[in-house]
């Protein structure tokens, strides 16, 4: 789903942040389309793509890139599993 993501979502232009978040959170939209929503795996996973879009986002900031949004614009967001997203 997430690969998909990234045909439907591409833009250019876009941050390696901003376009593994884009595409993440098109899989996470489209989950209950294929019934896939309520799997707990998909917690597992999702927050492993969180854990990257966060690296990547950091690393944009170590290449003083200025152009980046602010990094909790680009928390993923799903419904049901909002606390498992929230960073401390």
């Amino acid at each position: 789903m997430h690969e998909i993501g990234h045909i439907e979502m591409s833009r250019p232009n876009l941050r390696r942040c901003e376009d593994e978040y884009l595409a993440t959170q098109w899989a996470l939209d489209h989950l209950a389309d294929y019934g896939l929503d309520d799997n707990g795996y998909i917690v597992t996973v999702m927050m492993d793509y969180q854990d990257y879009i966060d690296r990547e986002y950091d690393r944009g900031i170590r290449r003083h890139c200025k152009t980046l949004p602010p990094k909790d614009s680009l928390q993923l967001k799903h419904k049901g599993f909002e606390n498992y997203f929230l960073k401390s």
